[in-house]
């Protein structure tokens, strides 16, 4: 064995390890200050609109020609753009606040895929929608991508990464309480997750829930 080459190796897988937890600290502590005082903001490119940024699926937009239309026709109607995802005291704001999405009116389902695709697209890249999923208590996975280095798209929205952020099962019964696990105390649920699918040039193209059980 090359253990020069050993050492090299352990050494750089070591400092990688390193480098990821203290990005995950960082992002954990970005809110600390700020929840103190109820002061909590964050910076976004733009507000985004069904016109400006049509909700998509797979990278397509999603229209009454897409065979899951029906499935989504309802919460892009009644959540047309970013600031209709968020409470009501923000509606008319120049500057609205958009770490205050409306959960209680949004759900964890359709009306979620939704509003959060409107928000990662206002955010405007990932460092912010990260710093976003923190401060709402998700737990993330790394980006990555399923694509090769020399995999030509088909179309320029095509996903070719994504992310993935997670809420335990205490944090999502927080908000979707169970009537079965009261009665029995047995949950079916593993996570909730949220999964993020980017364009090549990192721009949002998706956004599914994915809700796991035993």
């Amino acid at each position: 064995m090359n253990h020069r080459l050993f050492f090299a190796s352990a050494v750089t897988i070591y400092s990688l390890a390193v480098g990821n937890a203290q990005a995950d600290e960082a992002l954990d502590t970005h809110w600390d200050d700020c929840r103190k005082t109820n002061t909590c903001r964050i910076e976004f490119d733009h507000l985004a609109t069904q016109e400006s940024d049509p909700f998509m699926f797979l990278g397509r937009v999603m229209d009454n020609e897409q065979a899951r239309w029906r499935q989504f026709r309802r919460a892009i109607h009644e959540y047309p753009d970013v600031e209709r995802c968020l409470v009501r005291t923000e509606w008319n704001r120049r500057e609205p606040n958009l770490l205050l999405i409306d959960w209680d009116r949004t759900g964890t389902g359709r009306g979620a895929e939704v509003c959060l695709f409107r928000i990662a697209r206002s955010l405007g890249n990932l460092e912010r929608l990260q710093q976003w999923l923190v401060y709402h208590g998700f737990e993330l996975s790394e980006l990555h991508k399923y694509r090769g280095e020399d995999y030509v798209v088909r179309y320029e929205t095509q996903p070719v990464s994504h992310m993935s952020a997670y809420w335990a099962t205490e944090r999502y019964r927080e908000r979707n309480p169970s009537w079965i696990r009261a009665l029995t105390g047995f949950d079916p649920l593993l996570r909730y997750e949220v999964v993020f699918r980017f364009s090549e040039t990192n721009q949002v193209v998706e956004v599914s829930v994915v809700t796991a059980t035993k």
